[in-house]
């Protein structure tokens, strides 16, 4: 058979490049997400517009309609047309400048992606321009171009988003679902970005609105409401080759998730495992099962260091290094914290002084009795009000250096004087706190004092306390337990700690492996020896109803003076709470 005869039998190739469109849409696909994704990526472009004040109008959740408006520098007639297609941006110009990306959007897919699949009208003009462009595309094609006159800026409006696509368009969820996501990624910019006026409406309502401001603390209050924005506590490390600036919140503020918690990276919104466990561990001890504390962190680092091209959306970074990273700003949290007045206030108390202060200013002034009438005067927990627990020239302490115990309630709290109140510190609590820090600290030194037993003593336990005895005895013998496998189910107790060893030893270590049992066997050593630690002192501490002598009592605020954080129990209890004298002569019709 001849060679031509042969090629005209050859199948058709099954390899064809796609058409723009539907390359565009397959992008699309990856960009745009729901209608979040288009705000986000639209925003985004405005910041690196230099805008100040940036206006984002949504209806139906988006579905129907997103509209993006800037004053930022605008672009010209054939920028204008350039922007549409894809992989074309000003932010990029040799392979070298993938390393070092210093602005939110670089590749150049947003608005092709978008304009794939929607209804886009795209209005700018630039500073100096006589006249601005107009640019409409449906489904990805160019159906419109002319010269309007409009301000200076960029003006986009999405609409009809997945019309095309309605593969896509039915995964969408309800408007109240999407417009969450938006709401999210709009309070994300307003916080970071606070130099900068964000507003966004929903069906014609106002949504957000955050004037400019010159600090984070400022923009925590415009955004999540000045009550959150007392109880935060700023975060700052500067640490070669990184910088964290940051605001994180009070236990008392903690929340039920994980929404208040707000990581960027040179000012892009981003999520990373690693960061986010950095939190975690911060606030270990100091919150309660269930609770999530507040925060707000950014980190500058050099570009060469972070990869932001590794997920789609741009949502994940990767580190050259990420737990050098986490464990900076963990270290950075744990500082702030270890160093914050984090005394606790009695919530209640509060709310019922100020209604009865405002029924009583209310009748005589005709003023509408409202919280924000009376809260100037109330706001007696706030960071001054605290500070102001500690009497003149103690700067620098969180506590009172004048702290007089005068007996107890129901054998359980410690009332104390100080110079401007009383605190009110649970017995229990603060010791369970003030054990697991010591035991901690000689633990970490790999100094735990054994006291080993003249004659050990035998402990008999169950097939699945002798599991979790076993898989432990390390973490057991480095705080100070030392076992030894005696037959089956039976232990050798030769050694306990010495701290323990004037106290019922063996019920503290069955209370220990019981834990151990109920949360199964941890999957870390720190993990498992944490655990051991919290619940030696939990059992070992003074308990509620236990009588003290004022010589007591006077020891434990001793030992208060001299711990890390006294103000939380291991479990993220709080130990005591403070009670101003302004609240007390409030109280009792004196001021």
């Amino acid at each position: 058979m001849s060679r031509s005869t042969t090629d005209s039998t050859e199948l058709a190739p099954r390899i064809a490049v796609l058409e723009p469109v539907i390359a565009n849409q397959i992008a699309a696909g990856e960009v745009v997400e729901r209608p979040a994704s288009v705000v986000k990526e639209l925003v985004e472009n405005a910041l690196d517009a230099g805008a100040t004040r940036i206006e984002v109008a949504v209806t139906d959740g988006g579905r129907q309609m997103v509209r993006v408006r800037d004053n930022g520098y605008g672009m010209g007639e054939q920028d204008a047309i350039l922007c549409l297609q894809r992989h074309a941006t000003s932010k990029i110009r040799t392979p070298e400048d993938l390393h070092q990306i210093a602005t939110l959007g670089f590749r150049g897919e947003a608005l092709p992606s978008i304009a794939s699949v929607s209804e886009l009208r795209l209005v700018t003009r630039q500073e100096g321009a006589e006249h601005g462009h107009q640019v409409l595309v449906e489904g990805g094609a160019v159906t419109g171009f002319e010269k309007v006159g409009c301000p200076v800026g960029t003006d986009i409006t999405v609409r009809n988003l997945f019309f095309n696509v309605p593969a896509r368009l039915k995964f969408l969820k309800t408007a109240g679902t999407e417009m969450e996501h938006i709401t999210t990624h709009m309070t994300a910019f307003a916080l970071l970005h606070h130099n900068v006026a964000f507003r966004l409406e929903h069906n014609g309502r106002q949504v957000l609105s955050a004037p400019a401001c010159e600090d984070l603390r400022d923009a925590v209050a415009r955004v999540w409401g000045p009550d959150i924005a007392r109880e935060m506590i700023s975060v700052r490390l500067e640490q070669e080759p990184l910088r964290i600036i940051g605001e994180v919140g009070k236990p008392s503020v903690a929340r039920p998730n994980r929404n208040h918690q707000l990581f960027f990276v040179n000012g892009r919104p981003v999520r990373n495992r690693a960061l986010g466990y950095s939190i975690h561990e911060a606030y270990h001890t100091l919150l309660t099962q269930g609770r999530h504390a507040v925060a707000v962190i950014n980190i500058e680092l050099d570009p060469r260091l972070v990869d932001v091209n590794v997920h789609p959306a741009k949502h994940e970074v990767r580190f050259t290094r990420e737990w050098d990273v986490a464990n900076a700003v963990r270290r950075a949290i744990r500082n702030a914290l270890e160093s914050a007045h984090l005394l606790s206030r009695d919530p209640g108390l509060v709310d019922r002084t100020m209604a009865a202060q405002a029924a009583a200013v209310a009748p005589a002034t005709g003023a509408t009795a409202t919280g924000e009438n009376v809260q100037p005067q109330l706001d007696l927990f706030s960071e001054e009000t605290v500070a102001s627990l500690t009497p003149a020239g103690e700067a620098g302490h969180r506590l009172p250096l004048y702290c007089r115990p005068l007996g107890q309630i129901n054998q359980t709290y410690i009332v104390c004087d100080t110079h401007d109140g009383m605190l009110i510190i649970d017995q229990h609590a603060l010791h369970e706190r003030i054990i697991y820090e010591q035991l901690a600290a000689a633990e970490q030194a790999r100094q735990t004092d054994m006291q080993l037993l003249a004659v050990p003593q035998t402990l008999t336990v169950s097939a699945r306390e002798t599991q979790a005895i076993e898989q432990n005895l390390e973490q057991l013998a480095q705080i100070g337990f030392q076992l030894e496998p005696f037959g089956r189910d039976t232990f050798l107790i030769r050694a306990v700690p010495a701290m323990l060893s004037h106290q019922n030893h063996e019920r503290i270590l069955r209370d220990v492996v019981d834990d151990l049992v109920a949360h199964g066997s941890p999957r870390s050593y720190r993990a498992a020896r944490d655990l051991v630690l919290r619940t030696m002192a939990c059992k070992a501490a003074i308990k509620a109803g236990d009588a003290l002598a004022p010589e007591e009592m006077e020891g434990l605020l001793a030992q208060m003076r001299g711990s890390q954080l006294p103000f939380h129990c291991n479990h993220g209890r709080p130990t005591m709470f403070a009670v101003p004298l302004d609240l007390l002569e409030r109280r009792f019709a004196r001021k």
